[in-house]
């Protein structure tokens, strides 16, 4: 996948950078923005996307607790969910660093591979997922980070 025709979306507190073929989709409640790539007119196609999720953080809880609890509700939520890999990163912004998780699971017909950036700030916890058909995720990983990496927050 080509990373060179990047725009940045401006959202309520946030940016990030994504391919500029990218659709902006309407209507999911919890998310600030939920974001497809093209699809190729089949019906059964899973649309790769990225979104972002912005909830209170709650008080004295760092970045490292939270994950975990989301680790603990992914296993409760997503059917076959494994947990691949989980790290700490840092993205292009100056000072924003959070955790990352790599993890397949299975939604209806479809095996998929998200992977979730983490950061807090602002009092805020923001997720940043991108997800893909799990036989295409390779073919994606280097855009999907590039983006993940660009997002930032702002006042």
């Amino acid at each position: 996948m080509n990373a060179t025709d990047l725009v940045v979306y401006r959202g309520k507190g946030f940016s990030i950078a994504l391919p500029s073929d990218w659709q902006l989709l309407e209507g999911f409640a919890g998310a600030e923005a939920v974001f497809a790539s093209p699809g190729s007119g089949e019906d059964d196609e899973f649309r790769t996307t990225l979104n972002v999720v912005r909830e209170p953080a709650p008080r004295g809880k760092g970045i490292d607790e939270l994950v975990s609890g989301s680790v603990g509700a992914l296993h409760q939520l997503l059917t076959n969910f494994q947990l691949l890999d989980r790290q700490a990163v840092r993205f292009d912004q100056d000072g924003l660093e959070g955790e990352r998780l790599l993890f397949a699971y299975r939604q209806g017909v479809y095996v998929l591979t998200a992977e979730q950036w983490y950061a807090t700030a602002d009092d805020a916890l923001w997720t940043v997922t991108a997800t893909a058909d799990s036989d295409s995720f390779d073919d994606w990983a280097d855009l999907l980070r590039q983006c993940l990496r660009s997002f930032a927050t702002s006042s």
